[in-house]
């Protein structure tokens, strides 16, 4: 009897041993899968930040040309109606007058 209840022991403390390693692997294999899936997301989500903070710098570069087109235009344009006033003033004055007139008429007649 007593060879039986020490056979039982033995039979039991190795189930639970058995046991116990089943459950340790299978913490271990979630806890690999938990932090597989961790590294996923934060490489997604890197991967999506850079990718708007690249967005971000081309829409900054386009907007700086834009303004760098814009100032060119105006300086070229200022430089040309300086450059015809500077040749014809008597011109640049008639047209400045004939100008005035016309939105001044147009201002009176509104109110």
């Amino acid at each position: 009897m007593a060879e039986t209840t020490a056979k039982m022991d033995s039979t039991g403390t190795a189930r639970i041993q058995d046991a116990t390693d089943k459950a340790q692997d299978y913490l271990d294999r979630a806890a690999n899968t938990a932090s597989s899936s961790v590294d996923k997301v934060t490489d997604t989500a890197r991967r999506s930040v850079d990718t708007a903070a690249d967005k971000a710098k081309q829409g900054l570069d386009w907007a700086a040309d834009k303004a760098s087109q814009l100032r060119n235009r105006n300086e070229a344009w200022v430089n040309t109606l300086t450059d015809t006033v500077t040749s014809r003033p008597m011109m640049a004055i008639g047209v400045a007058a004939a100008i005035g007139y016309v939105l001044g008429r147009l201002m009176t007649s509104r109110d």
